[in-house]
């Protein structure tokens, strides 16, 4: 999936709690801005899922970070998020808690957190500024990959590797196997770096069930659903909670 592809939902507006989010609502995220596409209809679910990551340091310390979420979707194609994170420097335990919505009929993203009152929706632009945004950047990041493919010295090498199938959290899912190779002196590195990232998803679901990443600068990172459930979920999930206040925020319009 090039530009179009589940949503890693990395908006800067939501902070970097919700880094790991993955959602089946097709998407395109440019410089331009985030596009809701099409969505996936009838095929509700509610799912768990529980983010690891693993950071160790020279002297042989190992920092591990643990994070819980609940994710849904309804018939209708309507995308929650519910991150619950530790409190500050603990590895495990609930201390807050943050809410992404997608609602792609409404075309907006809605967005909360458990230690605040107030939920903030924004609103999508129209199809044809969509269009012309989207179109700007793609030309923009294409004219960028050129330059920066034109530049002198080592390049980093990327293999992708097809795994086949497997049941994870009781449904078949589709593996991909990504591997990234920097060459000495590509990133100021004397040894070469090699990051491995998997990514297994439910064709039928259209869902992101396990999705591991093996970097040697970071650590490792691994995204798992234990539980899934297909039934319908609740709609006050996809609503801001009784006694929030909702700030709309509505597109601006640029000039073509």
């Amino acid at each position: 999936m090039a530009v179009f592809r589940w949503l890693v939902c990395s908006l800067l507006l939501l902070g970097p709690a919700m880094a790991h989010a993955q959602y089946s609502v097709a998407v395109i995220e440019t410089e331009g801005g985030t596009f809701i596409g099409t969505p996936t209809i009838g095929q509700p679910f509610i799912a768990t899922q529980k983010t690891t990551s693993i950071q160790k340091l020279a002297d042989g310390t190992s920092i591990t970070h643990i994070s819980t979420t609940k994710e849904a979707r309804d018939s209708q194609g309507r995308m929650m998020n519910e991150t619950k994170l530790p409190p500050n420097g603990a590895a495990s335990g609930n201390g807050w808690s943050s809410t992404f919505v997608v609602d792609p009929a409404e075309r907006t993203t809605t967005s909360w957190f458990s230690q605040q009152k107030q939920a903030t929706r924004y609103h999508q632009p129209d199809v044809e500024q969509a269009a012309a945004r989207r179109a700007r950047a793609i030309a923009a990041a294409k004219a960028a990959n050129h330059a920066s493919a034109t530049d002198s010295g080592p390049h980093p090498t990327t293999k992708h590797e097809q795994l086949g199938g497997r049941n994870i959290a009781g449904i078949y899912a589709e593996g991909t196997r990504i591997t990234t190779t920097y060459p000495v002196g590509s990133i100021g590195n004397d040894k070469p770096i090699v990051v491995v990232s998997e990514n297994w998803i439910s064709p039928d679901l259209k869902l992101t069930v396990l999705q591991t990443n093996d970097d040697p600068r970071s650590g490792s990172r691994t995204v798992e659903t234990t539980q899934l459930d297909r039934s319908e979920p609740d709609p006050a999930l996809f609503q801001a909670p009784e006694g929030y206040t909702i700030k709309d925020i509505r597109p601006t319009s640029s000039p073509e």
